[in-house]
């Protein structure tokens, strides 16, 4: 996975890339410090691909050294921003129609509680939200992914008139009533067995 790591930002970076490397030590030391930086930090697979993504907006000019490279994969997530988010999206979530663009917005979103988020003001949320956030980051083994939501029954359309809704009510009760008498016999069967 390294050498697939050097090609692609030798791809990137074709000119300064190669020039930082004038011999197969130089390479193999490059290899060992950023798998070893890579252990360290716990990044994944994922999100060296993602750093992949970012270098093209953020690294446009030259190849980034093992920090830059390393926030590309875990880019800095703006807390004001991320509240905004989650306050917009919470309630999408309801109806499947909620899109957040890390996953630890989402946790976050989570701990603070839709009802929070529904009814207090954003002022009120941010020091709560903020510190959600900074331990979710700081911790990457909390950093699951979004769960697909169910999508959830929208509100019925139309309502019954009283009448209507008595008649499906005794509808009902007759049909436990005669669930709980249908219950009751199997089981004076199975004592007298």
């Amino acid at each position: 996975m390294i050498d697939h790591l050097f090609n692609r930002l030798a791809g990137y970076y074709p000119t300064s890339w190669k020039a930082a490397f004038p011999s197969e030590h130089a390479m193999q030391n490059w290899r060992e410090t950023w798998v070893e930086a890579f252990e360290q930090e716990g990044i994944t697979p994922d999100e060296i691909a993602a750093g992949l993504i970012n270098l093209r907006r953020l690294y446009v000019d030259w190849a980034p050294n093992l920090p830059q490279f390393l926030n590309a994969c875990r880019p800095q997530i703006d807390p004001e921003g991320a509240l905004y988010e989650a306050i917009r999206e919470i309630p999408k979530r309801a109806m499947a129609e909620d899109k957040w663009s890390h996953p630890a917005i989402y946790w976050a979103a989570v701990q603070i509680g839709e009802f929070d988020l529904t009814s207090k003001t954003a002022k009120d949320l941010q020091p709560r939200f903020a510190r959600a956030l900074k331990d979710i980051l700081s911790n990457p083994d909390a950093i699951k992914p979004v769960p697909v939501p169910e999508k959830r029954l929208a509100a019925p359309t139309e309502t019954l008139d009283k009448k209507a809704a008595d008649d499906a009510l005794a509808e009902l009760k007759a049909g436990l009533k005669n669930w709980k008498s249908t219950l009751k016999n199997a089981e004076e069967d199975a004592r007298c067995k």
